[in-house]
């Protein structure tokens, strides 16, 4: 039950009910007001209930003299939530009790929707706003400007949540370290991508060293890097050699064209180096010049045989680039099919295409190419083997038959890169 101290939070609350300014409240304002305190308990039946006993005059209208009457004899828990509510929202000054008090209030059944209405200084206030913040979900957005710009509240909230982010002011979100923060805590997920980058300025995302952790990280962050920074070679084999930049991941597949600035690198040999390494068939992305690249073509078909269809036509006739090429294919495919019209009816190479096919053990007499090829993998890093031939004597297959044993051999679906 309200005192006469509280007449001022009575006028104040009957203020904030009347959202038409008509000087009454209406049945539907008296709703919307109780119904911020409990959307459940206050149903219709309820809400109508409640009005009956209000209105003592019966015009379906509340004058301030009945709210009044009301707030001062009601003797009910709803007139005293009614007025501490308008007491959190026009209060000027927090004290610790106070602070307890909005706690309280805003935490009982899940109040916390109503945070934004609360008064500036409640607002403000570095520890109600952190508790409701990490232990309630309320997001950072409701607080006040001063709260939004505060560099340890913002902190502590992206240690839960990169959403925040984006309603911090705009000079943490400009800040070095404070983006840092929030990349290495979350860039992991790569639903977080967009929380961060999309929400920075230009000074963040034109910041070499800040964009090359974050490529290392996510290589798809590169498509947000300024123009500049996209001609950058470090930056682009941050994004190749990053644990992400995988078949398995967005980074380089269907969406691989979505970053990779092919215009300025498409020719640069140590980049496409290491993307065949990882991903052999993006031998087909590289300018020409790089086809005719005898080390960049043999580090594709090392990894997948079937890279072989975008060889230079000079090196699809070469024998042994070949051989390696039918035993790294794809089980079942015609690699012959990519080699040089002189290559493919060649007998040696299609009885060991026949064999890779039938997945038969292969001859002792190939060993020999066969530690070559697991040599340079093992030592070129990236993708490596996983279907292995067992060795066993067998008669030569002919004049290339003395190149292979065990091989280590990779056993991919086809894939590419959605252009």
């Amino acid at each position: 039950m309200a005192t006469p101290s509280d007449v001022a939070l009575i006028k104040a609350a009957f203020r904030q009910a009347d959202a038409d300014r008509s000087g009454t409240i209406s049945k539907d304002e008296f709703r919307t007001l109780l119904q911020k305190l409990d959307k459940k308990a206050w149903h219709e039946e309820a809400v109508s209930s409640l009005m009956r006993e209000v209105d003592r005059n019966t015009d379906n209208n509340i004058q301030y003299e009945e709210f009044l009457d009301w707030c001062m004899t009601g003797g009910t828990t709803v007139t005293d939530e009614l007025l501490a509510m308008t007491s959190f929202s026009t209060c000027e000054e927090v004290t610790d009790e106070l602070r307890q008090e909005a706690l309280a209030f805003l935490c009982h059944r899940r109040r916390c929707a109503l945070f934004p209405q609360m008064s500036e200084a409640l607002r403000s206030d570095e520890k109600l706003a952190l508790t409701l913040m990490k232990d309630w979900d309320v997001p950072l957005k409701y607080g006040s400007d001063e709260l939004r710009g505060n560099r340890h509240v913002l902190l502590e909230l992206l240690r839960k949540n990169s959403q925040n982010f984006k309603y911090a002011s705009d000079e943490l979100r400009k800040d070095a370290e404070v983006v840092l923060f929030a990349i290495r805590e979350h860039l992991i997920y790569p639903w977080c991508i967009n929380d961060i980058f999309e929400h920075v300025p230009a000074e963040i995302t034109s910041n070499s060293d800040l964009m090359k952790e974050a490529a290392s990280i996510q290589p798809l962050t590169i498509k947000f890097a300024s123009p500049e920074l996209q001609a950058e070679k470090d930056l682009v084999l941050a994004a190749v050699n990053s644990a992400r930049c995988t078949k398995y991941s967005d980074a380089l597949g269907k969406d691989f064209s979505e970053w990779f600035p092919r215009k300025h690198f498409a020719g640069d040999k140590d980049v496409m180096l290491s993307l065949v390494k990882k991903m052999p068939l993006l031998l087909q992305k590289a300018d020409p010049e790089l086809r005719a690249d005898r080390e960049l073509v043999q580090a594709a078909v090392d990894r997948h045989g079937d890279a072989l269809e975008y060889a230079s036509e000079e090196l699809r006739g070469d024998r042994e680039l070949v051989a390696c090429a039918v035993i790294t294919g794809t089980p079942g495919a015609k690699v012959l099919q990519f080699a040089a019209t002189e290559l493919q009816d060649d007998n040696d190479l299609l009885q060991l295409q026949r064999l890779v096919r039938d997945g038969s053990e292969l001859p002792l007499e190939f060993s020999e190419l066969h530690a070559q090829i697991d040599e340079r993998v093992a030592a070129g890093g990236g993708l490596g083997s996983t279907f292995k031939f067992m060795a066993t004597p067998k008669q030569p297959l002919g004049s290339t038959a003395k190149l292979f044993d065990q091989l280590d051999m990779l056993r991919t679906d086809d894939y590419g890169d959605g252009d």
